[in-house]
């Protein structure tokens, strides 16, 4: 039995949520899933399991007929049985903590080539979870006009840009159900602080909607969190 801290809660569809922690005796980052089910509900977050900073018990790793085929994802899924809260690290020591094992950049992370700055297809990276330290003056949240979908533009260290959706599920809640404006949101989260890790996930196989269909299944990166000094 170990224990692990939340890093990220991303806001899945329906009622579910997907959770990031990082490992403290593995000092590696693992996403917890159930062991019995695709994923962890929103109840779990709102009952303040799965809060980003919380300490949970963490069981041995369960691998499970679950995980049927392999992709980035397997890298760090950890089934086990439902954690318990068992401390808490403030905002600060989850920062100091995190730094030193985060990625020099968001190439770097996944180490093969990122199709117009957003997505795999066909040369899949190994890993599907990794962070990037910024300054405030290098992210600035925007939105998607088309479907007022929340998005983070990220110049990073190797001055390349990025603009990726938010899946955050704090941040999303902030911006779609208290109403922050975009103005809001980039002096609350990001201009009140010095430095920032920026969570980075990447998103299951979608092979399109609706009449677009793509040839390979996509997997597109996405903005899991940001923890900020």
């Amino acid at each position: 039995m170990g224990k692990a801290v939340i890093t990220e809660v991303t806001r899945m569809y329906s009622s579910n949520i997907c959770v990031g922690a990082f490992h403290l005796e593995l000092k590696k980052i693992i996403r917890p899933l159930p062991s019995l089910e695709k994923n962890w509900k929103k109840i779990d977050y709102y009952n303040k399991t799965f809060y980003v900073g919380n300490i949970i018990s963490c069981d041995d790793y369960k691998k499970t007929d679950l995980i049927t085929k392999k992709n980035p994802h397997d890298y760090e899924d950890w089934r086990q049985d439902k954690p318990r809260k068992i401390g808490t690290y403030s905002q600060k020591e989850l920062f100091e903590l995190l730094e030193k094992h985060c990625d020099k950049s968001i190439k770097s992370i996944f180490n093969t080539k990122i199709k117009y700055n957003q997505y795999f297809d066909s040369e899949k990276p190994l890993r599907s979870l990794g962070s990037i330290i910024s300054k405030s003056k290098n992210l600035l949240f925007d939105r998607k006009e088309s479907n007022k979908q929340l998005r983070l533009k990220i110049r990073d260290i190797d001055n390349e840009i990025y603009d990726f959706p938010v899946t955050s599920l704090f941040l999303l809640e902030r911006f779609d159900e208290y109403k922050f404006s975009i103005k809001d949101m980039n002096r609350e989260f990001i201009k009140g602080k010095n430095k920032l890790i920026i969570r980075i996930g990447l998103a299951r196989d979608f092979s399109g909607s609706g009449d677009i269909k793509f040839s390979l299944p996509r997997n597109y990166i996405q903005v899991n969190g940001l923890i900020g000094i």
